[in-house]
Order: structure tokens, then sequence, then C-alpha cells
């Protein structure tokens, strides 16, 4: 891999206050910033759980979340200690090597303390293999060296004859190199050269293998080429457009990767046929990290004192608020739902929730300001008479004496109506009841 390269995290956004976007429905646009941190970042590594590792020029390491509610809460920090040039990251063993002036150093996500450290010339790239062994450039020699467990393994590429400046080991076992000779040097996996490509057009700058056999590079003036690996013939090539400076490379998805720009740009391409998809423009930094899940996208930029973690992401329904922080993405009379009962907040949009802090209450049918779920908080009992809500005593009649239909006696499950006003209950059957309900002063029985 190249100097600046990320490890590519599938994600779910949830990032409630970012999400506004011009465009049409369907458009990748920008929602926003997610964080700034300090530091000219040099890319990052994917931890697993919605956490990434920022590394920066300086050798601070900066474990941050990316996703869900806490997205740009800082986990916990590190310490590298030496001037950071090039990053590649072993999952399987939780650990990140950074190249720096002095050889390589290599940094354990579990015991967050660096392990174990490689002397050599400046290492301006780097990349893991897949038994875990190190593969590191060296700028003096202009050639990558094996490494295992920080022991050389005597393994070797050729050298480039001007510089090397990136290196790739693919999933087929093949070590790329590129150089500021303007070309790509093919390896087997013990460094013997099988041959060199010169499509470059100047310094290659990054290099991805994928699982489907091609071999992607892009170039300091800005070219995109793309290799089969069963015979180096080129797939397909192109100058992206706008043009410019080409810094990094990321594996998007099955049908997807990403060109990283050095001003701003992230070019969305169709790894099969390199037709582009969309560009997005945003800021003028450089692009070290891109991180993907379907259509949204939280990109890395880097600038000369700070990086900037960015959400770029669709707007399905058109109603610009970007999918990874609409709460309804496919409605666009509601875009947020505070309480999370799946009632949206807008009172004009569809299925509008009457209560939008409430999560147990959404309708209030006859506009009284009480909930119609009779399981939820100060529920309406009579959710189709404005007059009444309550019911003390559970007998169907409300506690409002004077609303239709209301308890005379709220307290008394026997009675509730007294025609004639006396105190005494129409009901003959409950207590103290009236037996003449039509007759008031202070007839209450039948001497007759």
């Amino acid at each position: 891999m190249a100097s600046r390269s990320c490890s590519i995290l599938l994600v779910a956004l949830m990032l409630g206050s970012l999400g506004t976007v011009s465009g049409a429905a369907g458009d990748i646009g920008y929602s926003g910033e997610i964080s700034t941190i300090p530091g000219s970042s040099i890319g990052w590594a994917d931890l697993g759980n919605g956490q990434t590792a920022i590394v920066n020029e300086s050798g601070n390491l900066t474990v941050i979340e990316v996703l869900g509610q806490n997205a740009g809460n800082v986990v916990w920090t590190g310490i590298i200690n030496v001037s950071v040039l090039s990053l590649d990251h072993n999952p399987t063993d939780g650990l990140i090597a950074v190249g720096h002036n002095q050889g390589a150093a290599i940094y354990s996500t579990v015991f967050e303390s660096v392990i174990y450290s490689i002397s050599s010339g400046p290492v301006d790239a780097l990349s893991f293999d897949a038994e875990g062994d190190l593969w590191i450039t060296n700028r003096l020699d202009k050639r990558a060296s094996e490494y295992s467990n920080g022991v050389s393994t005597g393994a070797m590429t050729t050298a480039h004859s001007i510089g090397i400046t990136s290196i790739e080991v693919t999933p087929q076992g093949h070590i790329i190199t590129g150089g500021r000779d303007r070309t790509l040097r093919v390896h087997q996996g013990d460094g013997s050269h099988t041959g060199t490509l010169t499509e470059p057009n100047s310094e290659v700058t990054d290099i991805m293998g994928d699982s489907n056999g091609l071999v992607h590079a892009i170039t300091k003036d800005g070219l995109y080429l793309a290799y089969n690996s069963s015979d180096w013939n080129i797939s397909h090539s192109m100058t992206p457009s706008p043009p410019g400076e080409l810094v990094s490379l990321h594996d998007i998805d099955a049908e997807r990767i990403a060109l990283g720009g050095a001003v701003g740009l992230v070019h969305l391409m169709n790894r099969s046929n390199g037709i582009t998809e969309q560009t997005l423009n945003q800021g003028n930094g450089e692009v070290v990290g891109i991180l993907g899940e379907g259509d949204a996208l939280v990109v890395l930029m880097s600038f000369a004192s700070s990086s900037d973690i960015m959400l770029f992401d669709i707007d399905t329904d058109g109603d610009g608020v970007v999918d990874s922080v609409d709460a309804f993405p496919l409605d666009s009379t509601q875009t947020t739902d505070r309480d999370g009962d799946g009632y949206g907040d807008s009172v004009n949009g569809n299925n509008s929730d009457r209560f939008p802090d409430d999560s147990t209450q959404w309708v209030d049918q006859d506009n009284d300001g009480y909930g119609d779920n009779p399981n939820g908080t100060n529920p309406d009992l009579f959710p189709q008479n404005s007059d009444q809500h309550k019911d003390t005593d559970g007998d169907g009649y409300g506690d409002a004496s004077y609303g239709q239909d209301g308890d005379k006696y709220p307290t008394d499950a026997t009675q509730w109506a007294d025609r004639d006003g006396d105190g005494y209950g129409d009901n003959l059957e409950g207590n103290s009841p009236d037996a003449c309900p039509d007759m008031g002063g202070q007839s209450s029985e039948d001497r007759l």
C-alpha cells in the first residue's frame, strides 16, 4: 500500500447532528463534519465495533468512534513517538505498522503500545502479507524487504531506478512495488522479479489488489490504471475528471472502489470497467481515508495542522436530509423521531407524533393533550371525547363531572349520575341511591 492508506469499515451510520444535503433524490452529497482532530493524518485503521485508529504525522494515535450516536467521541489515545511517513494495518493480529525515517514501529491495539521496531532507512510505504509478515520499503536502496516479527527473512524485491514510493501484497500473493521511476515492479511472494509495468505516467502513489485478481494503481499526475494479475495486461485506465493528483485507493464494496485526491476530490469508480460513477468535491485537503457502507461514505481529510472526519451520503426521498441521519429515509414528509417511537416529529408530515418527546404516546384523536395509547404516559381513556381523559373509579364515566359523559361521583364506581343534583346517585343498585332521581331537594327515598 502507499504511504497513506486505510482499512475499509462497513458501517451503519446514525449521526443525529448532521444531515442536510442539496441535490436530487438518490444523489450522494456532503452531509457535514463528524469531528475535527489535531494534526495532519497519514491514514486510519478499522478496529471494528465502529472504531477507527487515526495516526498523524507526529506519531499520535487517536481511536475514535465513527458511527452511531457516539460518533466523534475519542475512545483512547496512544503515542508512537516517531515522525510517521506511512501506515498499514493487520486486523487479524491487531497491529498497526508505521514507517518513519529510521525504519518501522509496530503498535499493538491490544496492548496499546509499540511491541517492536525495525531499523532501516526511511520507510515511505509498507504492507502486511497474508501470513502477518511485514514488507517495508527502504528509500535508500529503493527496494522492499520482508520481516517476520521484526526479524528479516532475507526476502527482498528488486530495486527501482529512482525511488520506491508504494507497495502492495495482493490477495493472490504478488508483491507489487511502485516508484518515482514511473514503473510498477511485479514480484513473487519470495521477492523474485517477474515483470515491470511501464504504463504509469508519473510517480506511483498507491497500489491496491482485489479478490477479483485486479491490481489498481494511481499516480501523482492523476492517472488510474487497473491490471489483470493473470497476465498483467491493462484491464482499463483513465484520468478521472476533474484531473488532479491522486493519493489513495480504497475498497468500497463488491462493485466500487474510491480514489482519493490531494485537493478534496473523491472519485467513485466501477472496479470492473473503470467508469466514474460520481465525483465528490468538498474542501481542499488530502483524502487519506474512506470508509463505506452502501452509498454512505465517511472520509478522512488531512490538512496542514488538523484532520476532518466527514460524512457523505444519499438522500433517497429528496427531503434534504441524507439517509444515514434521516429517521424516515423513504418518507419526504418526516426526517426526525426524537423519542424513537416510529412516528415523525413533523406535525404536518405522514404518521406525525403528537407527543414527539414521549415514546409511549403519539396519537391524540380528540386533541385534548392526552395520548390515545392506554398503556402509555398520561393515557386518554376517552380518546374520542375531548372533555374526558381520566376515570378514577373505572366505571366508564370521566372524572370531569361537567364534561360530556362526566362522573358526578368520580371515586365511586357504583354511581356516576345525579339528575336532580341532590347528592344521591341515580343508580338504584349503587351506593346511596336516589329513589327519586328527578325530584330535587331532600327527596332520596320513595315513601309513597
